[in-house]
């Protein structure tokens, strides 16, 4: 017989008095297992949250974030897509003049000149860059030490254009360093004779290789000073019709300094 009184009785019967309280107030009390269940739902948004904010911050990275009001710090190079429109004043030289003047010998000189200059370079990359610039020239060659003294030849008004492929290194600090090769052309629109010994004379368009070093030097924002020197090399050409014949070649050297702006 077991006696009802006994210590194991007694634990067992507490324990089933416990389950029994507890199942009675979860259903007289709803809500308490309602507030549980919404507890739990708010950690794991809480975690949640956690672990979007960090994937965001790994997304984005360091370089691509700043504080709230604080500008990006303005690149000091360039990138593709980039446009680099320069202004600039510039000498003109001939070099390596050599001619041949029938009759009266001599030969034919550029006088050197100062001129406004402008072009515009576009970038492919980082550091491949395609420059153009055209516009229209006026010039006034002499043929000097000839037989009967120097000879004022006239005016030339000319449309030149040149195209120019350039590799711009890449550099860290403020100094950009470039060179270029392309082709250079002249048009001649308009001869004005000087008069006297030369009553007309006609010029023949031409092309030329061109070969260019220089470089831009950051100012801030977008603004850039330039240096450039330019390299023209001319075949040989004639000047007709000015009571006689002659043949020129002669190169060129043009040397600029100016303003940039990238856009």
């Amino acid at each position: 017989m077991t006696r009802t009184g006994s210590p194991r009785a007694e634990a067992i019967d507490g324990r089933h008095r416990s389950i029994s309280a507890v199942s009675w107030r979860s259903r007289l009390h709803p809500e308490g297992r309602q507030g549980a269940a919404w507890g739990v739902a708010i950690r794991h948004l809480g975690l949640a949250g956690i672990v979007l904010a960090m994937g965001s911050s790994i997304c984005l990275g360091a370089d691509e974030t700043s504080p709230i009001g604080v500008p990006l710090p303005t690149r000091s190079g360039f990138a593709a897509g980039d446009i680099l429109v320069r202004g600039r004043v510039i000498g003109m030289f001939a070099v390596d003049e050599r001619s041949r003047i029938d009759l009266i010998e001599g030969t034919v000189r550029l006088p050197a000149m100062i001129l406004p200059d402008a072009d515009v370079t576009y970038f492919l990359t980082g550091n491949l860059a395609v420059a153009g610039q055209a516009g229209i020239s006026r010039t006034k060659p002499v043929i000097k030490g000839s037989l009967v003294g120097d000879i004022p030849i006239g005016a030339i008004r000319s449309f030149g254009a040149s195209a120019v492929i350039q590799y711009h290194a890449f550099s860290d600090g403020p100094f950009k360093p470039y060179i270029g090769v392309g082709l250079s052309l002249s048009v001649p629109l308009r001869t004005d004779p000087a008069g006297g010994f030369v009553t007309a004379f006609s010029v023949d368009p031409i092309a030329g290789l061109l070969l260019q070093a220089g470089f831009d030097y950051h100012l801030g924002g977008n603004w850039y000073a330039n240096v450039e020197v330019k390299k023209i090399c001319l075949p040989s050409y004639t000047l007709g019709n000015v009571g006689i014949g002659a043949t020129v070649e002669m190169n060129t050297v043009i040397v600029g300094s100016g303003i940039g702006y990238r856009f």
